[in-house]
This record gives structure tokens, C-alpha cells and sequence, in this order.
């Protein structure tokens, strides 16, 4: 799907709303068309931790609109958003089952807190749900993945399984991109108060200095007027860039 056809269509949409005077479409548009935008995010796999908490911001924007009074959510960053990068998508589908099963059976009331923060050069994510805290079971098999093959979180939680797929694909995704250092913690702080935190923990993140450096590289380049001669310096250096870190992409 062309993605500017698809902005168009929702602007469109929301232009009609707006002379409607629907707000709530008006809100729900804007939401949506947010959340593609980031998710997309022109096809690169890293974020700033800036675009990961809007792209989880405008989902959880479309679900209250859905499901009002439900819950209502706070996030609270304790990094610099612009300059901390993260693999994207990855907080929408653990605050997704937060929503699914930590508030299938109540109706109002619910909360979600999401907490960034750094801890010994690594960084951490936390994602807290006042509703029905994980089965224990299911809990202990996920904590069991960190430091174990893939293969086995593909066969505890295949495709088809009624539960956990998310959070393993979730999982597969980041110890792909870094490795065994990641640390995925899901536990139920207490029953009694039908608190569930799943930790998040990454390895420190070194993408703003790749990052400040292809933009000094585009400034480099300002005084080329030769479009080829531009194309072949960008692929040098995308070249040089992904043989040596793996890091950057077709002049990403």
C-alpha cells in the first residue's frame, strides 16, 4: 500500500469530520494516522524513544476512544526521548495484552503505567497494569526464555497459540536485534492489588552518534550539485556503515 495514498485517504476522512463537527472522529483519525505514521516510520527498525512513547500514545488514544472509561494511562520518561533509540513496536503489543486480558472483566477504572528509565548504562521499560495479574504458569514460561534458544519460545508459543504469542514475538524481535542481554521480567506484584509489571531491559544504545553523523554527512553534501555524484558518496557511506555495525541501511 502506497502510505501517502493512505495519509490522503485519512485526511481526507478527517477534513469531512471536522465540517461535520465530529470530534471524536476528528480525534480518532488523528490517532490513527499518528500511529501509522511511527509505526511505519520510513522503514527503519530503530526509533527514538520520543517516537516509540507517541506511537504507544496515539494506541492508547484509540482505545480509550473505543472503550471508554476503561482505564486511563500515565507514561513517565526518565531519559532524554530524542537522543535514547530503541527498536521499534515494541511497547503496543505488551500494552495491547495489557488491555486484552489484564481488563477483560472489569468495565472501568483500570490504569496503565509505562516508566522509561537508565540503570547502569542499560536502559529499562516498564509496563504496569492494575488489571488481572498474569497466570503464575504462564508467567514462569516466559521469564524461562531469557537466555534460552528461540526455538524453544517458538514452540511454547506458536502462531496459533490462544496465549503469548505477542510477548514471544516481542521477545524473538529484540534478542535478534541485541542478542542474549536482553532481559524480559513478567510478574504479578501483588494479587491483592492486581498489579502486573513486565521489565524490559536493553543494552545501552549507541545509535545518536551513528545517527549525528550521517547528518553531518548530509550537510557535507550541500555544496554537490551533481544528483549522481550525491547518490554514489550516500552509498559509500551507507556501505562502509553496515558492513562494519550492521547498524544502518539503505541510507537510513
Amino acid at each position: 500500500i502506497n502510505p501517502h495514498f493512505l495519509y490522503n485517504t485519512l485526511d481526507t476522512i478527517y477534513m469531512l469530520a471536522r465540517i461535520n463537527k465530529e470530534e471524536t472522529t476528528m480525534n480518532m483519525i488523528q490517532a490513527l494516522s499518528k500511529y501509522l505514521r511511527l509505526s511505519l516510520s520510513k522503514g527503519s527498525e530503530i526509533v527514538t524513544v520520543e517516537d516509540e512513547l507517541e506511537n504507544v500514545k496515539s494506541y492508547l488514544q484509540i482505545r480509550q476512544i473505543r472503550n471508554e472509561n476503561l482505564f486511563t494511562y500515565t507514561i513517565d520518561c526518565e531519559v532524554d526521548p530524542e537522543e535514547t533509540w530503541v527498536l521499534k513496536l515494541i511497547l503496543q503489543p505488551l500494552v495491547e495484552n495489557s488491555i486484552k486480558y489484564g481488563f477483560c472483566e472489569i468495565y472501568e477504572g483500570g490504569q496503565i503505567r509505562i516508566h522509561v528509565y537508565k540503570q547502569d548504562g542499560r536502559l529499562i521499560l516498564t509496563v504496569y497494569n492494575s488489571g488481572i495479574p498474569i497466570a503464575e504458569e504462564m508467567a514462569e514460561k516466559i521469564n524461562a526464555l531469557n537466555g534460552r534458544p528461540l526455538s524453544e519460545a517458538r514452540k511454547l508459543f506458536p502462531k496459533n497459540a490462544k496465549n503469548g504469542y505477542g510477548v514471544s514475538n516481542v521477545l524473538t524481535r529484540l534478542r535478534l536485534k541485541y542478542g542474549e542481554e536482553v532481559l524480559f521480567t513478567y510478574r504479578a506484584e501483588s494479587r491483592n492489588l492486581r498489579l502486573e509489571r513486565l521489565h524490559l531491559t536493553l543494552p545501552k544504545i549507541e545509535y545518536p552518534m551513528l545517527c549525528w553523523s550521517i547528518k553531518m554527512l548530509e550537510i557535507s553534501l550541500s555544496n554537490i550539485t551533481t544528483q549522481h555524484r550525491i547518490v554514489e558518496v550516500l552509498s559509500s557511506y551507507d556501505a562502509v556503515w553496515h558492513g562494519s555495525s550492521g547498524m544502518c541501511r539503505n541510507g537510513e
